[in-house]
């Protein structure tokens, strides 16, 4: 029963991406962005935390044939999201 629970569980936790999403790549893993870049300007970077350092990590947008792009945004992000809350993404 444990392990049924734990099949279904495991199904949520990966998602697929659609063309448009916006992604992390952190070591070699693309995982969902927790920041929403709006607008054009500067470069839309996520500040992330892991093992207690802070890295600032660039927002990625997926384009129509599958490749990846700098997001720009108008408005800086300037919260700390730890690298627990970060949701993998599949390809």
């Amino acid at each position: 029963m444990l392990a049924f629970v734990l099949a279904i569980g495991m199904s949520f936790a990966f998602t697929s991406e659609a063309p448009g999403d916006l992604v992390l790549e952190i070591d070699g893993v693309l995982y969902q962005s927790p920041i929403d870049c709006q607008g054009q300007g500067e470069n839309c970077t996520a500040r992330i935390s892991i093992d207690g350092d802070v890295l600032e990590v660039q927002v990625l947008r997926e384009t129509a044939n599958g490749d990846y792009v700098d997001a720009k945004t108008g408005v800086p992000s300037t919260t700390v999201y730890p690298f627990s809350s970060l949701t993998e993404v599949t390809p």
